[in-house]
């Protein structure tokens, strides 16, 4: 595989849009002609979907507002819904001629591309990594979610459907995988190998995601879609957000979840202090993503586009909010020789 190095005419300023804390602002990480979708983003690297040329990656380095852009030369429309943990991206590959999806997965440091999984006569769908462990959607035998250890081979079967409650959006941190099932979340333990239910409260549940020990999800029991967290070590479920809007598709990392206000944008809220990050957008932003300090998400103008803010860590928002200390650029990770 070849990876072709494209630095994209974006804006040096940042754009300034509304935000709670002084500091946090919007940037452009890539505006290139066509959609750009499907964002992910892990220790300064981002990922995305470029509609009808595959997977594009974008380091942002010490640019920040400038990122280096990387595009594995095939693929087209059959390459979606990348996920990316270290140096290693999964993306689902349609298999050519064959009617189903395959995973695949992509070492940016060595530039090799792996098969993950290529059942035949199944779909494999809607991946996700973290680690050496990438987890998928897989319709074999009654379908269910599947996981594979890319370093030894061995793969498993995470959960299979029963009575009919097919599982979708799967995620991954560490040995925890969570999913939805119709309109409730369950999870499952790789250490312990044990399964367990996160929220199987009256209403829809959906879209959960991960980071340590606590899953957030969208929950519409308070009639609009409001965001809810559970503390896996206490045991205990909270409320993060709930808006006037419905509030959609949540990401965390660490103390901060990132989630989709409708009218708002891309806000997020620091869970140890609860202090609320307005970080922008508009009703255009949506499916965020967050790794460290960097959030992006796809923001549609035309086309759909990529973009990104640093979260300011909470130690720092009560300085940032009195406007006397500036954020940061730090490097998250080593560029690539």
């Amino acid at each position: 595989m070849l990876w072709v190095s494209v630095v994209l005419a974006c804006s040096v300023l940042a754009l300034q849009e509304g935000r709670a804390v002084a500091g946090i602002s919007v940037f452009p990480i890539c505006t290139y002609s066509g959609d750009q979708e499907h964002v992910d983003v892990s220790d300064g690297v981002v990922v995305w979907r470029h509609y009808g040329e595959g997977i594009y990656t974008g380091d942002l380095g010490e640019h920040y507002t400038i990122p280096v852009v990387e595009h594995l030369s095939l693929g087209g429309n059959g390459h979606d819904f990348p996920a990316i943990s270290g140096s290693i991206v999964v993306y689902e590959r349609n298999a050519a001629g064959m009617g189903q999806k395959d995973i695949y997965a992509y070492d940016l440091d060595s530039n090799t591309e792996i098969a993950v999984c290529t059942a035949v006569g199944s779909i494999q769908y809607f991946p996700d990594i973290s680690g050496d462990v990438a987890v998928w959607v897989d319709t074999r035998d009654v379908g269910g979610i599947y996981g594979k250890n890319l370093t030894d081979g061995n793969e498993f079967v995470v959960y299979q459907t029963v009575s009919g409650m097919s599982a979708a959006n799967p995620a991954i941190d560490g040995n925890i995988v969570v999913w939805d099932a119709d309109g409730d979340i369950y999870g499952f333990d790789l250490s312990t190998q044990s399964s367990f239910t996160v929220c199987a409260h009256s209403g829809y549940q959906m879209h959960p995601a991960v980071s340590g020990r606590t899953v957030v999800w969208q929950d519409d029991r308070d009639g609009d879609y409001a965001i809810y967290g559970y503390d896996l070590d206490s045991n205990t479920e909270f409320r993060v957000f709930l808006g006037q809007d419905d509030q959609e598709f949540p990401a965390i990392d660490g103390d901060i979840v990132v989630w989709k206000d409708e009218y708002y944008g891309i806000r997020g809220k620091v869970l140890s202090t609860g202090e609320l990050l307005n970080i922008g957008g508009g009703s255009a932003a949506w499916y965020p993503a967050i790794s460290g300090d960097l959030a992006a998400w796809q923001s549609h103008s035309g086309n759909w586009d990529i973009y990104g803010a640093y979260v300011p860590e909470p130690a720092t928002l009560g300085l940032l909010a009195l406007g006397v200390l500036s954020l940061p650029r730090k490097r998250r990770r080593p560029a690539r020789p």
